[in-house]
């Protein structure tokens, strides 16, 4: 019975000393992933300002991870199918032989275009090429521009602009180090190295 008890009483200690370290993933901001549909009135807006595709909260910045065009379906873009809302470009949704998209891969111009900005207006026609496929049923099998019927899945990151912080100080990024037989040398901290793009 002692023995288990000791057991127990050293796995408590163990757990809550795990508590106080701080893993730096946990302050990194998330990956956030969105779907952006091509709105018909926004790309035809007039005067030509169109709206924000993209926004982040408390003025932070975005950050674009990845970029794709495909082919919106009702379930993705229900505002482009219904035959009610003035913006409805079509009916059903192009039916694309499968790995036949070309121009999917808009990363670039979309981090060229929004990238260390709090919100980012833009069209579909301004800055991305025409997304084209082989249609199912043309003949012959060439390929055909997708039309409105476009929508885009990006990854990105909204980073605070504050510097992430630790909520105590750790002595072996600290400034006064003092090295020991266990920490001979100083580690470069979690900051400096991402600024470093270690």
């Amino acid at each position: 019975m002692n023995t288990l008890l000791h057991l127990l009483l050293a796995l408590g200690l163990a757990a809550s000393a795990q508590c106080f370290f701080l893993n730096p993933s946990v302050l990194e901001p998330k990956i956030n992933t969105q779907n952006i549909c091509y709105d018909i009135e926004n790309e035809n807006a007039v005067p030509a300002v169109p709206s924000n595709y993209i926004t982040c909260a408390n003025n932070a910045i975005i950050k674009v991870q990845t970029a794709y065009q495909v082919v919106s379906n009702p379930v993705t873009c229900p505002i482009q199918y219904n035959q009610n809302h003035p913006g409805a470009p079509l009916v059903v949704p192009a039916q694309c032989v499968p790995n036949t998209l070309t121009n999917s891969n808009v990363t670039r111009f979309l981090q060229e275009k929004c990238d260390k900005q709090v919100s980012c207006a833009f069209t579909f026609n301004s800055i991305f090429p025409k997304l084209r496929c082989i249609l199912e049923d043309a003949n012959p099998a060439v390929s055909s521009a997708v039309g409105p019927g476009v929508a885009l899945q990006v990854q990105l990151v909204c980073e605070p602009i504050r510097r992430r912080f630790r909520p105590f100080s750790n002595k072996r990024y600290d400034p006064k180090f003092s090295r020991s037989f266990a920490h001979p040398a100083k580690s470069i901290s979690f900051n400096n190295a991402k600024a470093l793009g270690l």
